[in-house]
């Protein structure tokens, strides 16, 4: 008895209309599109370093804002003659929470681990994993501390104005 059938299942074609149906996605695809993602999480982690890089350039004149920043910020909470009352505590508050953040950004994200080599050992796969995931943690922790500075900044820039605004 001879059939058709051998043993092996035929190799079916790639057809656009089945591949392209919303609850089928085949293997290679699927694949595809973990590379993608995966690429794209380590494309976010490179420009941040990047920008860190950049940031780095002018660290000196961060942390020399910062620091003048504070000094108007004490020197106003101490009711200094030279200042009058408390008219420049919230730009000098909102000034020194940039600067720190700046800072903050150009430190973290200045040397991120370059991804392992393939044939690099489990451990140092697991080492590079480890902190490029506690990396991209920190830039979502990053960005939701500057989206929150944000507001922060409008708000009180908006309530010093109108306070500045009624002292006239």
């Amino acid at each position: 008895m001879s059939s058709k059938f051998s043993g092996r299942l035929p190799i079916s074609k790639p057809n656009p209309l089945r591949d392209r149906t919303p609850g089928y996605t085949s293997k290679p695809y699927r694949d595809s599109l973990r590379r993608e993602t995966v690429a794209k999480r380590q494309l976010m982690i490179e420009r941040l370093q990047g920008i860190a890089i950049f940031l780095g350039h002018f660290r000196l004149p961060i942390i020399g804002l910062g620091i003048a920043f504070l000094t108007i910020f004490v020197l106003s909470l101490l009711q200094n003659p030279w200042l009058d009352g408390d008219d420049w505590l919230i730009p000098a508050l909102l000034g020194m929470c940039w600067s720190l953040t700046l800072y903050s950004f150009s430190q973290l994200f200045a040397a991120v681990p370059p991804r392992a080599a393939d044939d690099a050992s489990w451990r140092i796969k697991l080492s590079v994993v480890t902190r490029r995931g506690l990396l991209w943690v920190l830039a979502l922790l990053m960005g939701c501390l500057s989206l929150a500075l944000l507001v922060l900044s409008y708000e009180m820039l908006r309530t010093w104005l109108c306070a500045k605004r009624q002292r006239r």
